[in-house]
């Protein structure tokens, strides 16, 4: 649900100036946005532990995963960004 704030704001953005449907700038801001989202939540366990306790145990049990995961979180955030920020010059 957070995130569907910004990917709104984004289609928003892009009614409004009648631009064309491109998945480009979905895809990154919803990637940006679950980037910020996922360390919150991670950053956040120990204030946890005493307002969501069943949050910070489940957060407790992924935390050896969570460095995977943000690293192929940026990962493809960079390699998207690259790719549709470029096409025309990968293209030529």
């Amino acid at each position: 649900m957070s995130l569907g704030g910004s990917l709104g704001f984004v289609g928003s953005i892009m009614i409004i100036l009648d631009l064309p449907f491109a998945w480009e700038p979905i895809i990154i801001t919803y990637l940006i946005s679950q980037i910020i989202y996922s360390y919150d939540h991670f950053s956040g366990i120990k204030e946890d532990i005493s307002t969501n306790p069943e949050r910070a145990n489940y957060l407790n049990k992924k935390q050896t995963f969570f460095p995977f995961v943000l690293i192929f979180y940026f990962v493809f955030l960079f390699l998207i960004t690259i790719f549709f920020t470029n096409k025309e010059l990968l293209f030529f």
